[in-house]
């Protein structure tokens, strides 16, 4: 699914961000803003996420690596 971040911290529902556009969400367990999230459908105006692990253990290991490099890494994956 599309890929975003948390804007308000989802209890379930909260506010990401997705295509640069914010968008009432719900998930099964509370995210903190800043989080990764990966959509996984859609209740009329209202995304269903998760949160996208792949792009959090990334996120992990970049701060983990060095703080030199401040270019922000492509999503290649489709």
């Amino acid at each position: 699914g599309m890929r975003g971040r948390v804007l308000h911290t989802l209890n379930p529902i909260g506010i990401v961000l997705v295509n640069s556009e914010e968008w009432t969400a719900e998930a099964h367990r509370k995210l903190e803003p800043g989080l990764p999230i990966v959509v996984v459908g859609r209740e009329g105006l209202k995304l269903i996420v998760e949160l996208d692990k792949v792009k959090r253990d990334q996120l992990l290991q970049d701060e983990e690596a060095d703080a030199l490099e401040t270019a922000p890494s492509s999503d290649i994956a489709g």
